[in-house]
This record gives structure tokens, sequence and C-alpha cells, in this order.
């Protein structure tokens, strides 16, 4: 009797904050493991995490050209940071302002937004039937905001667009190409 009564004193006694410490190494171990790899992923954020930003409602990059540069279009609607609705950017991709120098930027008519967002909606409750791309495949990669908590990605593969992305590649031209910069010394 009297050792059950020692054994029960001393675990009352016992300073649980004293393990606190081996408790919570092994979380905070993960949380540095966690922020060290998130600090390494260097570079463009991919479109998914893109059309999930301020007024971006689509964002579609072209496959890259031989010489390694990439375009890409953007469809913004009006929010706090953008006041002017249906904005269409096409420019140099992995640029998140769509007013960026080399970029085409304009405001689509109501009937050129509506084709947009009905490709949108299609998309976001049915992606297109299309082949996934092969690994060496070049594919037109894109982010659809579709209302909801996550993006919706998709890859189509270059050989095999479907219409409406040529359609709404077609609504917003190519940049001008940037004249030459002036080499030191020229006189005009």
């Amino acid at each position: 009797m009297k050792r059950n009564r020692v054994l029960r004193n001393h675990d009352e006694d016992f300073p649980f904050w004293r393990l606190l410490p081996l408790l919570l190494a092994p979380l905070l171990f993960c949380i540095m493991s966690i922020w060290s790899i998130y600090r390494q992923q260097t570079g463009p954020l991919p479109v998914k995490a893109l059309a999930s930003r301020g007024a971006i409602v689509m964002i579609m990059r072209f496959p890259a050209t031989p010489s390694g540069t990439q375009e890409q279009i953007r469809f913004n609607e009006n929010n706090d940071r953008i006041p002017t609705s249906r904005l269409a950017g096409r420019g140099p991709a992995f640029t998140v302002d769509a007013h960026e120098q080399n970029s085409t930027v304009l405001q689509l008519s109501p009937a050129q937004w509506q084709v947009v967002d009905q490709v949108r909606t299609a998309w976001c409750a049915r992606p297109p039937d299309v082949p996934k791309p092969q690994p060496d495949e070049m594919f037109y990669d894109i982010g659809i905001n579709c209302g909801g908590l996550w993006p919706r990605r998709l890859q189509i593969p270059a050989h095999a667009p479907p219409a409406e992305l040529l359609t709404l590649i077609d609504l917003v031209p190519p940049p001008a190409p940037t004249p030459p910069a002036p080499v030191e010394g020229d006189e005009p």
C-alpha cells in the first residue's frame, strides 16, 4: 500500500514541462526542413499559383521557342489593384505586372470578354479532351481560376491545340518588336 502511494506522489510531482523540448524538437525540425525546401525554389511561379493572384482569371504560357523565350497571356477582371475591367496582356512569360515593357495590354470588349468567360467556364466544368503531353513534348501551360480555393492547371500539347485556345490567342496580338538599343557613339 505504501509503495503505490510513493509512486503516485512521484508522478504528481514530475515537471512535465521538462519534456516539452523533446516534444517540440521534431516539430521544429519539420518546420525548418519545409522552410529550407521552400527557400530553395527560386524562379518563376507556376501558372496554377499565378491564376489565384489578384484579378487574374486565366493565364496561358506558350511553349518555349528554340531560343528559350516564352510568351504568356493574362486575362484580368477588375479588382482593387486593377480598376479597369476585362484587361488582357500578352508579353514575356514570368512577368507579373500586365504593364511590363514589351507587352501588349488592351481592354477587351464585352463580346470578347464573353468568349474568354465561356471558355473559362467550360474548361472549369470539363477540361478539353486532349492527350496529356509527353515529358519531352512542348505544351501550353494554362492556369484557370475557377472560383474555388485551388485554381486548375491544364497542359495542352502544342501540336494539338483545341479551337478555343486558338481563339483566345487571337484575341490578344503579340507585342510590337522593341527597337534595338542605341549604341554608344552613334548619332541620330
